[in-house]
């Protein structure tokens, strides 16, 4: 599988491909489903070595005009990998783009998808001070899905955090603290 095919599969479960398409793209479920499908046949170290292209390479400028809807897919696509050999993988190669302030929302999203614990001593060294308001709500939301005791540890620390004072984002921290005591 190509780059270009892992695009084309994220595009299927935006929208129907032909007029004939008789799947219920408002139904959460079927979409799913058909991802699942999907991802039986295909390669994992091939979707792992696409996602990483689609997320290193292309600027959300390039993606398809339903943005946010591609943006959900490449991290849904992302959570199909979770806790496995590839998601240790990607995470290795997006790691680096934490830094890039037009890409690290994306990456945030997709490492909580992709449930690696090792994952949070990276997103600890970000930067709060420079975050916005949606970015340590998304921040709180990822640590809490990849859950352990480094997580707690760090949502904790997160919680008494002067720029990550608002409600919002207080909010997000009480929720990821009671889905790692569950």
């Amino acid at each position: 599988m190509t780059t270009q095919d892992l695009i084309d599969h994220l595009n299927r479960f935006i929208a129907p491909v032909t007029p004939f398409d008789t799947t219920d793209y408002s139904d959460p479920l079927a979409i799913d489903k058909l991802r699942e499908q999907w991802f039986a046949t295909v390669e994992k170290e091939d979707v792992c070595r696409s996602l990483a292209e689609i997320i290193t390479a292309q600027k959300p400028s390039e993606w398809p005009d339903r943005e946010w809807m591609y943006y959900l897919e490449i991290c849904q696509t992302g959570g199909l990998l979770r806790h496995s050999e590839h998601a240790y993988h990607l995470m290795n190669k997006i790691i680096p783009l934490l830094s890039d302030k037009n890409k690290r929302t994306l990456v945030i999203q997709v490492l909580g998808e992709l449930g690696v614990e090792e994952s949070v001593s990276y997103l600890e060294k970000l930067p709060i001070n420079e975050l916005s308001e949606e970015q340590l709500t998304d921040l709180a939301a990822t640590v809490g899905m990849i859950g352990g005791q480094h997580s707690r540890g760090f949502l904790n620390t997160l919680k008494d955090n002067i720029y990550a004072q608002s409600p919002v984002v207080q909010r997000e921290i009480a929720i990821a603290l009671e889905n790692i005591d569950q």
